[in-house]
């Protein structure tokens, strides 16, 4: 599935490449997608949580989760994601005052979001001093050669898994209202962004039926994912023959 996903980005890339570099809502060093969907069956936040990835130095990506959105009482234990090629040791700088982090991992395959998925890499903020709703927290990322293209990525699935190609990234959300008056509701989130032809540019592809039409689809990032897919087509090859 994760090659043909590529396969697809790669075919329009060109095209669409220069439609995101020269576009002006497109930033070809930046990526932002909410996390919108709740795919482990639990319940979605208030709001969704905002991603944005830019590459904030030479072999450096920034991650900021901005859940300022969310409810005070709402609060992000754990984020996941995935590289492409796997990097590892990265080094992490987490050392934001928004939050503070209890454990982070990187491990190929080896961190599992709720039943849905394997991921590389994983950050869990302290219960302590998490990240709670109204709150914007940012974490860098350093690797030999990382870059931008490296994002597009998608989780393993496991054997019970509800969807179809895994995630990009995922988080687990606490403190979530509950119909008693309290909040002891949570969920596991990630993108939920379907492009024109159907299929899944930005999220999953449930296994129970076709994907919504009633999600809007932000212009840029299915480009923008294609020109990212069409750059990684380009530097593995490069690579490979080198």
């Amino acid at each position: 599935m994760e090659l043909n996903f590529r396969a697809a980005l790669c075919a329009g890339g060109l095209a669409l490449g220069a439609l995101v570099a020269f576009g002006p809502a497109a930033n070809a060093a930046s990526v932002t997608v909410d996390l919108d969907y709740e795919f482990s069956g639990a319940t979605m936040p208030s709001s969704p949580l905002k991603l944005t990835i830019n590459e904030s130095a030479v072999d450096t990506l920034t991650y900021t989760l901005d859940a300022s959105a969310l409810l005070a009482s709402e609060h992000v234990k754990e984020f996941y994601f995935n590289l492409d090629p796997f990097l590892s040791p990265l080094t992490w700088d987490l050392t934001d005052t928004s939050a503070a982090w209890d454990s982070y991992g990187e491990g190929l395959d080896t961190f599992k979001a709720d039943g849905d998925g394997f991921f590389d890499y994983r950050l869990v903020f302290d219960n302590a001093n998490r990240l709670s709703g109204t709150e914007i927290y940012s974490f860098s990322i350093t690797g030999t050669d990382l870059d931008l293209t490296d994002i597009v990525s998608k989780s393993t699935a496991s054997g019970n898994a509800t969807i179809i190609g895994g995630f990009y990234f995922a988080a687990h959300v606490g403190g979530i209202p509950d119909p008693a008056g309290g909040s002891s509701l949570s969920g596991w989130i990630t993108c939920n962004h379907w492009d024109q032809n159907g299929g899944c540019s930005g999220g999953p592809t449930p296994r129970s039926g076709p994907p919504p039409n009633n999600v809007p689809v932000p212009a840029s990032l299915p480009l923008l994912l294609t020109a990212l897919g069409a750059a990684a087509f380009m530097r593995r090859r490069a690579k490979a023959s080198a």
